[in-house]
């Protein structure tokens, strides 16, 4: 720790190094706020699609068996913000139409205006992110 003081004591001491250290400082100052936004969005995201009862294919999720369907919602809601788009699967609720269509019908619904809902705001953030 104090040869970390030490460090950036001597880069006070060199203006041009300073002002690095200054502007580094300054744009991880500005992009914490995002950035706990943004995960907090992807998990709160994957709380509200494993609410649902939405799933995934699972050719896509081989690589998380040792995860649980908690993490794999948050990843699969990170994974679509960085554009690999993979659209909600409602196996869960088709096999209930027999039961109660007008329900099965309404989940459905709610599982894809989630998932588009995500996509808005996960493109926002990360527009964000770009101009900021």
């Amino acid at each position: 720790m104090l040869s970390g003081y030490r460090c950036i004591f001597y880069l006070t001491v060199y203006d041009s190094f300073f002002q690095l250290w200054t502007t580094g400082v300054h744009c991880l100052e500005s992009i914490l706020p995002f950035a706990f936004l943004l995960y907090t969005w992807f998990f709160f995201s994957g709380f509200i699609f494993r609410m649902l009862g939405m799933s995934f294919s699972e050719e896509d999720n081989s690589g998380y068996t040792a995860l649980g369907p908690m993490l794999i919602f948050t990843f699969e809601s990170y994974r679509s913000a960085i554009g690999d788009f993979n659209p909600p699967m409602t196996q869960f609720w088709q096999g209930r139409e027999s039961q109660d269509v007008t329900a099965a019908e309404f989940m459905v619904f709610a599982i894809w205006a989630m998932w588009v809902l995500n996509q808005f705001l996960t493109l926002v953030f990360g527009v964000n992110f770009l101009v900021a």
